[in-house]
């Protein structure tokens, strides 16, 4: 017996029972949000500066290693200043969620990936300014 119609749609059409569900937007990590900002986190990049983030508690921690050569008091300003811990706050969560998706665009990042960005850039501004002094003979007040 064949029927006039075919009870199967064609293969582009959807066919929806009830109400469809809201699409669910994907759990992004913070080491999601940051690598497209941060290329190499948790790597020392040239400077002597990493990224470390720590997904479990919820914020990253930028670190330094600071060369032997130089003096004590200089080391000691900047064991002052390193590490820097950022936390990854619920208004960053939810800029993030809101977001959809991680991103590369400065303007659309959230608070915490621009915060962590500004604190590599003041990081390596720091250990060059030390760097600096020393190579000139000049002490270094960070």
């Amino acid at each position: 017996m064949s029927y006039p119609f075919s009870i199967r749609p064609p293969a582009d059409q959807d066919v929806v029972f009830g109400d469809p569900l809201p699409p669910v937007a994907p759990s992004w990590g913070i080491y999601a949000h940051l690598q497209l900002l941060i290329p190499d986190i948790g790597a020392w990049d040239e400077v002597g500066v990493r990224v470390r983030v720590d997904e479990v508690n919820g914020y990253a921690e930028i670190q330094a290693r600071l060369p032997r050569a130089l003096p004590q008091a200089t080391i000691q300003q900047l064991t002052d200043f390193f590490p820097q811990r950022i936390e990854y706050t619920d208004i960053d969560r939810q800029w993030d969620r809101d977001l959809g998706h991680p991103t590369d665009d400065w303007e659309k990042a959230s608070t915490f990936a621009k915060m962590v960005g500004d604190y590599v850039e003041y990081a390596h501004d720091k250990l060059r300014a030390a760097a600096w002094a020393h190579a000139c003979g000049k002490p270094w007040t960070g």
